[in-house]
C-alpha cells in the first residue's frame, strides 16, 4: 500500500494518562465548554479524575466523555492545569515538589549508567 503523504496527527497532550500527569505534579485537571454560547470552565481534582475516568484515562478520552455542566452539551476541552505562576499561592509548595521529583529522576538517571 502507498504511503500516505499526510502527516500523521497526534493529540495536543499525546495520550498520556491521567495517572502519567499526576506523577508529573498535575493536581488538576481544567475542563471548559466549547459550545458557542457557554464560557462554562472548571478544574476538577486529579485525584477524584483518576476516581471517575480511572488512571488509564488519556485527556483525549476524558475530553470526548466529558459533559457540560451549565449547558449540557457533551464534548469538553480538557487540559492539565498550568503551574502556580511565582509569588503566587502554591508556588513554593509546587517548587519544592518539582526539586524534589527532579532529584528522584537524576538519582534513577546515574543508576543507569
Amino acid at each position: 500500500m502507498p504511503e500516505s503523504n499526510r502527516p500523521s496527527v497526534q493529540p495536543t497532550y499525546g495520550d498520556h494518562s491521567l495517572a502519567w500527569w499526576k506523577r508529573r505534579g498535575c493536581r488538576h485537571v481544567e475542563i471548559w465548554c466549547v459550545g458557542s454560547r457557554c464560557t462554562h470552565r472548571t478544574a476538577i481534582p486529579i485525584d477524584r479524575m483518576i476516581a471517575l475516568a480511572g488512571p488509564g484515562a488519556a485527556l483525549v478520552a476524558v475530553a470526548r466523555r466529558a459533559r457540560c455542566t451549565a449547558c449540557g452539551r457533551k464534548g469538553c476541552h480538557v487540559a492539565p492545569e498550568r503551574p502556580p505562576a511565582f509569588g503566587t499561592p502554591g508556588y513554593h509548595e509546587w517548587m519544592r515538589e518539582e526539586m524534589i521529583r527532579s532529584q528522584a529522576w537524576l538519582i534513577w538517571a546515574r543508576e543507569q549508567f
